[in-house]
C-alpha cells in the first residue's frame, strides 16, 4: 500500500540526511544515531529513560516538555506495536488509489510529460475523473520523486519510503508482545522487535568509540556487512532505514480503471511513439488521440 504523501511529510523526510550528516558531524562520530527534532529519536530517548534507566516519569515529562497524557500514549504505542510504534503515523493526504496508480504508470511511461497532461490524461479515465484535479496530481508526482524539478536519485529515495511506510504499518497491525509496565527494565529489550535492536545497536556505537563496532555488533547479532549497508542507509533515511523496506507484490488497479486506460495506452503508443517525421504531424496526432479517447469512453 503506497501512499500520497502531504507537504510537510515531503519536507521531514528531505530534510534528514542533512541533519544525520549535521549529528555526525557534531558529535564526531562515524556511525549515525541522532537526528536533531526527529520524532523517532524523541519518543525512543525519552521511553528509554523511563523503562531502562529508571527514570521517573514526572521527571522524563519534564526534561521533554510533554504532557504525562503524552508519555502515557507513547508508552502504549510501545508496549503495543514496539519500536515502530514510536514512528509518526502518516497519513494519506488523500485516498485515491486509482489516481494514484494512473497518475505513477503514465509518469514511467513518459518521464517528460508535464503534470498538466497527466491530469488531463486523468480527468479523461471515467475511473479516475473525480478525484482528478492537477494539485492532487502534482502531490503523487512529488510522493514518487517524478516531478520535472526533482533530481536525479529522487525516484529511488521516495520508492524506498513508501515501501518503508508499507512496512511499517504491516508491523503495526502485527505487535509485538512481552512488554510489561510493572517490569519496565526487564522487558525492555525483545527479541521479536528487530527495529528496537537495530536503533539500540546505533545508538550505543554512536556515543562509543569506533573501534567498539565489531563486539557491540556481534553482541546484537548483527553481521558487519548488514552494518554498513544500515549505516549507508541511516544516512539518507534516518532511523527510517532500520525499517525493512521489502519490496512489495505488483500493485493492480480496479478492473474498470484498468479497461478504461488499456486501449487509451495503445492508441497513445500508436500516435506518440511513431517518429516525427512520419506523415503524422503533432498536431494532428493530437487530434486523432482525442477522438479515440471520446469514442472509447463514450
Amino acid at each position: 500500500m503506497s501512499m500520497i504523501l502531504a507537504p510537510s511529510t515531503i519536507t521531514y523526510f528531505n530534510k534528514i540526511q542533512a541533519k544525520v550528516a549535521q549529528a555526525m558531524a557534531q558529535f564526531d562520530s562515524a556511525t549515525p544515531y541522532f537526528v536533531q527534532d526527529d520524532p523517532v529519536i524523541f519518543n525512543y530517548e525519552l521511553i528509554r529513560k523511563a523503562w531502562f534507566q529508571g527514570v521517573p516519569i514526572k521527571t522524563v515529562c519534564q526534561e521533554h516538555k510533554i504532557s504525562r497524557s503524552q508519555y502515557y500514549e507513547k508508552e502504549d504505542r510501545f508496549v503495543t506495536y514496539g519500536m515502530v510504534g514510536l514512528f509518526p503515523d502518516f497519513k494519506d493526504l488523500i485516498e485515491a488509489p486509482d489516481l494514484e496508480r494512473l497518475v505513477i504508470m503514465v509518469s514511467r511511461a513518459r518521464p517528460s510529460l508535464s503534470q498538466q497532461s497527466i491530469f488531463r490524461f486523468a480527468e479523461a479515465v471515467p475511473a479516475t475523473k473525480a478525484d482528478a484535479n492537477i494539485e492532487t496530481v502534482a502531490q503523487i508526482l512529488a510522493s514518487y520523486g517524478r516531478l520535472v524539478s526533482n533530481r536525479p536519485g529522487d525516484i529511488d529515495f521516495w520508492w524506498r519510503i513508501q515501501r518503508t511506510l508499507s512496512e511499517l504499518n504491516r508491523l503495526k497491525q502485527k505487535g509485538v508482545k512481552g512488554r510489561d509496565r510493572k517490569k519496565r527494565q526487564q522487558t525492555f529489550f525483545q527479541d521479536a522487535d528487530l527495529c528496537h535492536k537495530r536503533l539500540e545497536l546505533f545508538r550505543e556505537i554512536f556515543l562509543q568509540s569506533s573501534n567498539a563496532v565489531k563486539p557491540v555488533c556481534l553482541r546484537y547479532g548483527l553481521s558487519l556487512t548488514s552494518y554498513y549497508r544500515l549505516v549507508k542507509d541511516y544516512r539518507l533515511f534516518g532511523p527510517w532505514a532500520l525499517i525493512p523496506a521489502n519490496t512489495p507484490g505488483k500493485d493492480t488497479m480496479s478492473d474498470e480503471t484498468e479497461l478504461s486506460i488499456v486501449p487509451a495506452i495503445v492508441i497513445l503508443k500508436w500516435l506518440f511513439l511513431l517518429p516525427t517525421r512520419t506523415f503524422f504531424p503533432i498536431r494532428v496526432r493530437c487530434i486523432y488521440f482525442l477522438y479515440y479517447f471520446k469514442m472509447f469512453w463514450t
